[in-house]
């Protein structure tokens, strides 16, 4: 017996595609046995007469089919093109902004460069002593001038400048591929 079944991953933007599966005549029997015992526990008491057995397995399919593909069709069913919420003149009138029902994913963006300045800073910390790393995170990453830092952290620009050159060495020897 040949039945079609619907996977989730088979349904894409809410149109299903079926895969026909065979099934022997002796399985299919068990099958619908224990479809009908699983639905008979899981209705009401009072709703418990209303549950019938099927009789061929491509009903059971056919059943739960239609619950995945009405979820999936839950799921996307406002997920389409945006839509005007009102009228134009309902729009001059309410004084809306149409711009607002336009997602912006600037914010994801900046999170992301976030977590990658941070992932970087981490790793630098990790393999140098504290001193070489801010020299190295302040100059290079935060683009300052070994001048700026320099008097920010109280030291000479001569000293800052022979510490951003050992940082750099240092940098060079743990990360043989040193982006500096």
């Amino acid at each position: 017996m040949k039945i079609k079944v619907l996977y989730e991953n088979n349904i894409k933007k809410g149109y299903a595609n079926y895969t026909k599966i065979e099934v022997p005549d002796d399985d299919y029997t068990v099958l619908i046995n224990i479809d009908y015992e699983q639905r008979l526990s899981e209705a009401k008491p009072e709703k418990r007469h209303e549950v019938q057995k099927f009789n061929t397995m491509q009903e059971v399919f056919d059943e739960m089919n239609k619950k995945e593909y009405n979820a999936q069709r839950r799921f996307y069913r406002n997920k389409g093109e945006l839509k005007t919420p009102f009228k134009k003149e309902e729009m001059f009138e309410a004084e809306i902004n149409p711009m607002e029902y336009i997602p912006d994913n600037s914010q994801e963006e900046e999170r992301a460069t976030n977590y990658e300045y941070e992932d970087l800073c981490q790793k630098i910390r990790q393999a140098l002593k504290s001193e070489y790393a801010e020299a190295i995170i302040a100059v290079i990453l935060d683009e300052k001038t070994p001048e700026e830092y320099a008097a920010e952290i109280n030291i000479g620009t001569q000293a800052m400048y022979k510490r951003l050159q050992r940082a750099k060495k240092k940098c060079k020897e743990v990360f043989r591929k040193c982006p500096i």
